[in-house]
């Protein structure tokens, strides 16, 4: 049987939850632009800095917001199923 959480601690899964959230689509959302970027220049080094770019924010931003997601989503929800 498992402990119940308390209102505060509630709040902070929530609060947990937003900011992952936003991670993942402010993430998300810097790829658009990038992309967008890249197919209005023909700068060659401009393509390899929006790469990197893009795939420093893959791996700080994107990756770790949507396993964050996925993880205060499922406590938030057996929490809601079990209390």
């Amino acid at each position: 049987m498992s402990k119940k959480l308390t209102q505060k601690q509630k709040n902070w899964w929530l609060i947990s939850h937003l900011l992952f959230t936003a991670m993942w689509i402010g993430g998300g959302f810097t790829q658009i632009v990038m992309i967008v970027l890249i197919h209005l220049t023909s700068s060659g080094e401009f393509l390899h800095a929006a790469h990197s770019f893009m795939h420093i924010f893959d791996l700080a931003l994107i990756i770790p917001g949507a396993l964050g997601v996925v993880i205060t989503g499922i406590v938030l929800s057996v929490e809601h199923i079990g209390g």
